[in-house]
C-alpha cells in the first residue's frame, strides 16, 4: 500500500509540476504576445511617420511644380499684355496718322 500511495503521491507531484509549468509558459506566451504587440504598434507608428514624411514630400514637390506652372503662366500673361499693349499702341498710331492726314487733306 505504501508503494501505491507513493506512486500517488508523485502523480500528485508531477501534476503540480506540471500545471506549474503550464502557468510558467502561459505567463511566458502572454509576456511574448504583449511584447509583440507593443513591437507592433511601434513599427505602425513608425511607419506612419515615413509616410506622413513622404507626403510632406510629395506635397512640397507638386507645390513647386505648381508654382513653376503659375509663373510661367504669369510670364506668358505679361508678354500677352505687353504684345497687346504695342498693338493698341501701334493701331493707335495708325489712328492718329490717319485722322492728322483727313484733317490735312480736309
Amino acid at each position: 500500500m505504501a508503494n501505491e500511495s507513493d506512486v500517488i503521491e508523485s502523480l500528485k507531484q508531477k501534476e503540480a509540476e506540471l500545471d506549474e509549468l503550464l502557468n510558467q509558459a502561459r505567463e511566458k506566451a502572454s509576456q511574448i504576445k504583449q511584447d509583440a504587440l507593443i513591437r507592433a504598434e511601434e513599427i505602425k507608428l513608425s511607419m506612419l511617420r515615413e509616410i506622413d514624411k513622404m507626403a510632406e514630400e510629395y506635397k512640397k514637390g507638386e507645390m513647386e511644380k505648381i508654382d513653376k506652372e503659375a509663373e510661367a503662366i504669369k510670364q506668358e500673361a505679361l508678354k500677352k499684355a505687353q504684345d497687346l499693349r504695342r498693338l493698341a499702341e501701334e493701331r493707335k498710331e495708325k489712328a492718329v496718322e490717319a485722322t492728322v492726314s483727313y484733317i490735312i487733306r480736309g
